[in-house]
């Protein structure tokens, strides 16, 4: 959905009037961005080394995009897990 969401801002950029070749690149560069930061949360999931400050700082920043969330995030929780969560109206951020 990120992706998704770095391509409507660069089309709604291109509607705005910024030039399309410079949007294609930036486009593709926000890809690769996203990429890297899944492979990297993906590399500190498997636990098999520390995760120090700089990691931890990435991690935070990683964390801290928002996205539009479009799917029920109570699906699949235990009867305590729903107790404690209030639902959202979809979709949400």
């Amino acid at each position: 959905m990120l992706k998704r969401d770095k391509q409507i801002s660069a089309l709604q950029r291109q509607l705005a009037g910024e030039a399309e070749a410079d949007l294609r690149v930036w486009l593709l560069q926000e890809w690769q961005r996203l990429d890297d930061e899944f492979a990297f949360v993906a590399e500190c999931n498997l636990g098999q080394q520390r995760i120090g400050i700089k990691e931890a700082a990435r991690l935070d920043m990683i964390a801290g995009q928002r996205w539009w969330r479009t799917l029920d995030d109570t699906l699949g929780l235990s009867h305590e897990e729903l107790a404690r969560k209030s639902p959202a109206p979809l979709p949400c951020r």
